[in-house]
């Protein structure tokens, strides 16, 4: 089985619904298996070989997605969606067998008196993440193709050379976000028929996500220590959630099981915000060239740092990460932009720290209303930027290096400082080493998106 499996025992039902002799199927090499948009009413596991997963983009090309190895299942989506229709190309790269059950293959029951989909949930939640983790893969590959192509090309000419590898990413992203939503939906209602008492925090990790902040969660955690006796993990997950402790039950397990619950949902919610902010970031590098005034809208700033964190968290997980976010008024902002503002220098923090291996790694991120400004402080104790770059970091195709660091792709400072001034803000920073803090200034009143001078 493949790794992203190997947490799932899936022995009973491999035996279940592919065993049969008579249900399976040689592909040669070259042949589809299934076509996009035509409908697919069987659950495919392949025993041999390798297919290779595409899709149509806009031009009419076939974008590689994903690739199956022998262990995986396909059609999943298709298959449990009841849509019956394939999202994606499905074409044999090797001479393959596969094992298959069709749609109205009888339903063995397990002892828990289980439907077909909720036997086979955790192979779809498990088929989704490591569809996710590809689809990162391709993010990253066509990043570093895009840093070689900025080296070469000066900034005003970004638009027109990211059209081609906008597009092939926006097939990515459709994927990812797609498949999210519709767990997003099928996953209440298949298991609110049968356990109505998870739907609660299932939603509240839906629509809610991680959003507490740390000075939050520490709130929370005393006033739920008082009440429960939990082990400290378990403690610090129940604090963290935003789940009302008036209406979980007594029970450690059955909190272990509440929890379990709200962590899908909450992993769905954070997989649909990088999603939508991975396509806003794709949208927004082909106008990186030409100043041009986005959409605004009245905004809570601190849900943009919060969503962020989001973005950042498998990423900084060895770094202590807190947050202590101030009451601020709305802004008009768009929350792409400042998102891109956050995840860049949080981001550059983090690449700091871990690279130089800082003892007891932090960042702390706060923000507070000073006079007619928000402002939002990123503050690290890494290693500093050295003082010789310290006067050019804003610069394009400046990248601050310590020992071999490189922070960001060599844009990144530049494009956040553009993004700022375009608010009417202001961005400085002071750093030695130890320390070092970015401080983002932007207007509570914004400024006419006709004066934008970025």
């Amino acid at each position: 089985m493949p790794d992203f499996y190997r947490n799932l025992n899936l022995t009973i039902l491999v035996s279940a619904y592919f065993s049969d002799p008579r249900q399976r199927l040689n592909l040669p090499r070259g042949e589809v298996l299934i076509r996009e948009g035509e409908r697919n009413e069987r659950l495919y596991l392949l025993i041999r070989g390798k297919l290779g997963a595409s899709s149509l983009s806009g031009d009419g090309e076939q974008t590689a997605l994903v690739h199956f190895d022998p262990g995986m299942f396909l059609g999943v989506f298709s298959f449990f969606s009841k849509t019956f229709r394939s999202s994606m190309t499905i074409t044999a790269e090797e001479d393959c067998e596969l094992a298959f059950m069709e749609k109205d293959q009888p339903v063995i029951t397990n002892e828990a008196g289980e439907t077909l989909a909720e036997q086979f949930m955790p192979v779809i939640m498990a088929d989704l993440s490591h569809r996710h983790t590809r689809m990162v893969e391709v993010a990253r590959d066509k990043e570093r193709a895009y840093k070689e192509l900025i080296q070469s090309q000066k900034l005003s000419a970004l638009g027109q050379l990211a059209a081609g590898i906008a597009h092939e990413l926006n097939n990515a992203l459709s994927v990812l976000g797609g498949g999210a939503v519709w767990l997003g939906e099928v996953i209440p209602e298949r298991l609110g028929e049968i356990a109505p008492e998870i739907l609660e925090p299932l939603e509240t990790g839906l629509t809610q996500g991680r959003a507490l902040s740390s000075r939050e969660a520490r709130q929370r955690r005393k006033a739920i220590e008082a009440k429960f006796s939990l082990p400290r993990p378990l403690l610090e997950q129940l604090a963290g959630s935003g789940l009302d402790p008036a209406h979980l039950p007594k029970d450690p397990e059955e909190i272990r099981r509440v929890m379990a619950f709200w962590e899908i949902g909450a992993t769905l919610f954070g997989m649909s915000v990088a999603a939508r902010q991975a396509a806003h970031v794709v949208k927004s590098v082909k106008g990186l060239g030409a100043p041009h005034a986005a959409d605004r809208v009245s905004l809570d700033l601190n849900g943009t740092v919060q969503d962020a964190m989001i973005l950042l968290k498998s990423l900084l997980r060895q770094v202590n990460v807190e947050s202590d976010l101030g009451d601020l008024p709305h802004i008009p902002g768009n929350r792409g932009e400042l998102i891109q503002v956050w995840v860049n220098l949080i981001k550059n923090a983090g690449d700091s720290l871990l690279h130089d291996r800082t003892p007891d790694p932090q960042i702390r991120i706060s923000s507070t209303l000073e006079g007619e400004w928000a402002v939002v402080r990123i503050r690290d104790n890494g290693p500093g930027i050295p003082a010789g770059i310290q006067g050019e970091i804003f610069q394009p195709n400046i990248t601050t290096k310590v020992s071999g660091l490189s922070f960001g792709l060599g844009l990144g400072l530049p494009i956040v400082q553009r993004l700022v001034d375009g608010y009417g803000g202001k961005i400085n920073f002071v750093s030695r080493p130890g320390e070092t803090v970015f401080t983002v200034s932007l207007p509570v009143n914004g400024i006419p998106a006709g004066e934008k001078t970025a």
